[in-house]
């Protein structure tokens, strides 16, 4: 059982179900989500901060059960951080491969879609007069940063919240009709391990464009097979998250705003793995 008063870092697990609480990490707070959302990790955010979750600790973050599945595993993390000498703001995990690119550049790249012609907005409506093209926003994926507590805390009353209050705004009809675009997402077979060495290895030669073109096909050519991808969605379950039979926007904008926010903010970020 944890002693969370004696934790430096509260990192909260979500699980589902009973097969994925069976992949929790015990390093971890394990946390059974109970409704699905079409913001995946940043509604379990709010939760937390609104159950009062962010205190008696230095460090915070939420992940997904999948973790493991999608960065190479570390030990322990919270010892990781502590043997940085807490000497960052958070510590973030790159995408599998590594990139330099934003979440915003990456993904789009990846996807082919808008997704910042909104946001764009959104961000100059709540009064932050930043440039997503210019700005050096570090490449944090899959909303699993461990954070600063005080500045988490900060991110959400100004940021995460209010911009997802705007996104729930059912009259602005534009802006819901962008959000509900289909998205031609795959959910990514497992690539850590020895496969994702094995994989980085063969392709490391070529240059950076090619090597993501390559990897976009092979993970929709993979992703839809179900003995090598067991963990993809069926349109059924995604229709119960999102409301759709397929992925919408809203996670994808979503992913994006911590890292955004951090560097608006001038905070400093170290990956703690990819």
């Amino acid at each position: 059982m944890h002693n969370h008063s004696k934790k430096k870092c509260h990192i909260y697990q979500v699980f589902y179900d009973e097969n994925s609480r069976r992949a929790c990490d015990p390093q971890f707070i394990a946390y059974k989500n109970p409704h699905s959302s079409k913001y995946f990790e940043n509604q379990i955010i709010l939760d937390l901060y609104d159950q009062g979750k962010m205190s008696d600790c230095e460090f915070f973050g939420v992940v997904s059960w999948r973790i493991w599945q999608k960065v190479k595993k570390i030990p322990f993390l919270e010892k990781f951080i502590v043997e940085d000498e807490k000497s960052c703001d958070f510590y973030y995990a790159n995408w599998w491969w590594g990139t330099t690119n934003s979440v915003w550049k990456q993904n789009e790249f990846w996807l082919q879609i808008d997704l910042t012609s909104w946001p764009k907005k959104i961000f100059e409506e709540l009064g932050y007069k930043l440039d997503l093209d210019k700005l050096n926003i570090l490449p944090s994926f899959y909303n699993y940063q461990i954070c600063r507590t005080s500045l988490y805390r900060d991110y959400i009353e100004n940021l995460l919240r209010p911009f997802m209050e705007i996104m729930e705004d059912q009259t602005r009809t534009d802006l819901q009709s962008w959000l509900f675009e289909p998205v031609p997402y795959v959910r990514a077979p497992s690539v850590t391990g020895v496969n994702g060495q094995i994989l980085k290895a063969l392709l490391s030669s070529l240059p950076f464009r090619r090597r993501d073109e390559f990897l976009k096909i092979l993970n929709q050519f993979l992703g839809n097979i179900k003995i090598a991808n067991p963990n993809k969605v069926s349109p059924q379950n995604l229709k119960n998250i999102t409301g759709e039979p397929y992925y919408t926007k809203h996670s994808f904008v979503m992913e994006a705003l911590f890292p955004t926010y951090a560097a608006f903010r001038g905070w400093t970020g170290k990956p703690f793995s990819r």
